[in-house]
């Protein structure tokens, strides 16, 4: 909430015509998503379900790098991401005593991101692969971001898993984030709480006890 005010206020509707040119482009659908200058943050990154935004950082993108950027936020929203990270999430609240699960929730994030960068980058020849490497390490970031949103790049360790996967030739990992997913969503559902009841006929035989005076 405090993010979506934030960028309510400060960021500004994109006025380069390259950039809403490529975005109107690679936007299969046919209805492109808001895309606006937020200059509070130094990764581009996506959010909103219903009402979609990709917010980048400025306009000092080449052509090459927003034509990347903007592949790799609208494949988040075409997937729905944002919405499988929400779900995610209210497992995980349920489940908030599981260590578990919040490292199976941590790990469906970051295939998540593995896995679009391989969907956009599997026709990429191996100087494209290493652009778009280079942009991740551009705009790497190690500040905290909302859980509520996707984003190009993230500092740490995951860079490394990542730029890995892009050069090299692997599958989508689409389908380890759904078992992860199912994974967190049968944990859930195994420890929610059963109200045990007797089947209709049937009756519970209280144990006799001590004191029970038919006990000789």
């Amino acid at each position: 909430i405090n993010l979506k005010k934030d960028v309510k206020k400060y960021s500004r509707e994109c006025s380069d015509e390259t950039y809403l040119n490529i975005l109107k482009a690679e936007s299969r659908n046919g209805k492109s998503p808001s895309l606006r200058i937020y200059e509070k943050c130094r990764t581009p990154f996506a959010m909103g379900f219903f009402h979609p935004i990709i917010l980048i950082p400025s306009e000092d993108f080449s052509e090459d790098e927003i034509t990347m950027i903007i592949r790799h936020e609208l494949c988040h929203i075409s997937r729905k991401d944002i919405l499988l990270k929400i779900f995610m999430m209210i497992f995980r609240s349920f489940n908030w005593f599981n260590p578990f699960v919040h490292l199976m929730c941590r790990q469906a994030f970051e295939d998540m991101e593995i896995s679009v960068d391989e969907n956009i980058s599997v026709d990429y020849t191996n100087e494209q692969k290493r652009k778009y490497s280079e942009l991740i390490l551009k705009t790497a970031s190690e500040e905290k971001m909302t859980e509520v949103s996707t984003y190009l790049s993230s500092g740490g360790k995951k860079l490394k898993d990542r730029i890995s996967s892009i050069l090299k030739k692997k599958k989508d990992s689409f389908y380890p984030i759904a078992i992860s997913f199912l994974t967190v969503f049968g944990m859930f559902i195994s420890l929610a709480p059963v109200d045990a009841k007797p089947l209709a006929g049937t009756y519970l035989v209280p144990y006799p006890t001590e004191k029970d005076p038919y006990i000789s």
